[in-house]
Parts: C-alpha cells; structure tokens; sequence
C-alpha cells in the first residue's frame, strides 16, 4: 500500500509540524521521485483525510484477507 498526498500539502504538513526550511526543501526535492515509486505498489491511497485514509487501508487488509467486502 502506497500512501501519498500531493505536494502542496506535503508542504504545508512539513511547515506545520515545524520542519527546517531545509528539511522541507530536501523532502520536496525528493518527492517526485518518491511519487514514481507509486507505480511498484498494488494499491495507491491519496491521504487527503486521516479517518477515510484508515478506513481504505482497514478495507484493503480485510479484502486480502477474507477475500471479500465487509
């Protein structure tokens, strides 16, 4: 499972949370190359909502799981 958001709210996460501006820089630097790497995952979650972000991960574990829907 691939857990990403988009670069803007990286950035505003990373400003929030207090990271350095060079930290945030570096993060920023590295995050179209992390973004790539998406493509070797078998599923792609976008978290732009904590508890719906948890929701998808729990369904994916219990369809793999079980096999079905809950």
């Amino acid at each position: 499972i691939f857990i990403t958001a988009d670069k803007n709210e990286v950035e505003k996460r990373l400003h929030e949370r207090g990271d350095t501006l060079e930290d945030i820089k570096a993060r920023l630097t590295d995050y179209d190359q992390y973004i790539k790497e998406a493509e070797n995952y078998d599923y792609v979650i976008k978290n732009d909502n904590l508890e719906k972000t948890i929701d998808k991960i729990i369904q994916i574990i219990y369809n793999k799981r079980y096999g079905k829907s809950r």
